[in-house]
């Protein structure tokens, strides 16, 4: 099988992972269920026990597959469709990370409001951006951001 055709080598990409790794670690409480959306190639597989992985580039999972046996990964476009079976029967979660996602979705409104469908009560939404996203639509009921 050949090799994906991605690069985990850079100055910048090292500092960044290193940057929102931290930031999600230190928002997630010991035990809690995770669903990482829009993962990419993670090691917080290896950190969080009762962790899920999802993203919608095939080969981005079985590479994580490969480096983290013990974890599931699922393919899901949190913008193309509702999460598959898989997510919705391993949920729900006490935190949905969203990390370096938002900024790079056309509808980040609707992302999170299907990504906050999969919260457990009393669950929250760890988000990271690089950048100012603009949401336009979710009603205050729907989604708390703190």
């Amino acid at each position: 099988m050949a090799r994906p055709r991605f690069r985990t080598d850079g100055l910048l990409t090292r500092t960044l992972i290193r940057a929102r790794l931290g930031a999600a670690l230190g928002a997630i409480p010991p035990g809690a269920r995770v669903l990482d959306v829009g993962c990419g190639l993670t090691d917080l597989a290896a950190r969080l026990p009762a962790y899920v992985g999802c993203d919608r580039w095939g080969e981005v999972l079985e590479e994580n597959r490969r480096r983290h046996p013990e974890a599931r990964f699922f393919e899901w476009d949190v913008l193309a469709s509702d999460a598959p079976s898989e997510i919705r029967a391993a949920g729900p979660f006490d935190a949905v990370l969203m990390l370096a996602l938002l900024e790079h979705l056309s509808d980040p409104a609707a992302a999170l409001r299907r990504a906050a469908a999969h919260l457990a009560a009393g669950g929250m939404l760890v988000l990271t951006s690089h950048q100012d996203v603009p949401i336009s639509s979710p009603a205050p009921q729907e989604i708390e951001l703190r």
